[in-house]
This record gives C-alpha cells, structure tokens and sequence, in this order.
C-alpha cells in the first residue's frame, strides 16, 4: 500500500506544516498549490484570443457593423480590419475610443470615463465629472 501524499508543491510532497506557512500568503501561492492550477495568462494576445476580424465581431449582425462603421467614420476615425470594438465601454454607437488594440487602451477609457469594471480588466468607478443628462449645446 502506497503513501497518500496529501500536500505538494510543485508536484513535490511536503509536509502540513511546510504546505501551512504558505496559506495566508497574498501571493495567492497557496491556492495554487492546494488546486494544482497556476496563474491564467492575462496579457493583450490572450484577452483579444479569438476575437477575429472587426466585421467577426458582431456575430454575422451586418446592420449593428455597418451602421457602427459609419459613426466611427462619422466621429473621425477610420476603423481598421483587426480593431477589436469594445461595445461596452462605448459611450455612443461608433464610439472612436471604443476601437482598441491592447487590454492598457480598454482601462485608461475604463479609468477616464470612471467605469467601473471586475472583468479581465479591474477598475474603480466614480461618479461622472458632469451631469451626462445635460446638454453642452
């Protein structure tokens, strides 16, 4: 009969006592030694994985493309074949800031417009700096 090996790190058999003095480590270490599962990558190529193309985005919606297209060009940007388009972050339909290349662009808009956000991306929110309701007209 072999010997249960309750405790490991890194594959290794250690005993209660060293496996303990990582548990309140803030450095999460002791979850990933008690799940045997390492950190996720959490970097541009893995938040934008398997976005496709602009067009790939909308899920064959042609109509939400097209007209998102035209209030980009008609807010002054050009939207590029590989821009990833953050809807939620948008604040209008075509929202030039919206169009993003890497997961820093998405937080500095997160953090200037003060969403808040728990996602992949982790921000703060605060109330808005004027009273969106009001018209500058």
């Amino acid at each position: 009969m072999g010997l249960k090996v309750e405790y490991q790190i890194n594959g290794r058999p250690v005993s209660k006592k060293q496996f303990e003095k990582y548990k309140d480590d803030p450095s999460r270490l002791a979850d990933m030694v008690k799940t045997g599962v390492g950190p996720a990558l959490n970097t541009d190529a893995t938040f934008l994985q398997g976005r496709g193309k602009l067009r790939d985005q909308f899920g064959g919606d042609d109509e939400a493309f097209i007209e998102t297209v035209r209030e980009a060009r008609r807010n002054g940007y050009e939207p590029q074949e590989n821009d990833f388009y953050v809807e939620s972050i948008a604040d209008r339909v075509g929202d030039p800031r919206a169009f993003v290349k890497s997961k820093g662009e998405v937080k500095r808009v997160l953090e200037e417009r003060g969403m808040e956000s728990r996602g992949a991306i982790k921000t703060k929110g605060r109330a808005p700096e004027s009273d969106p309701l009001l018209s500058e007209n």
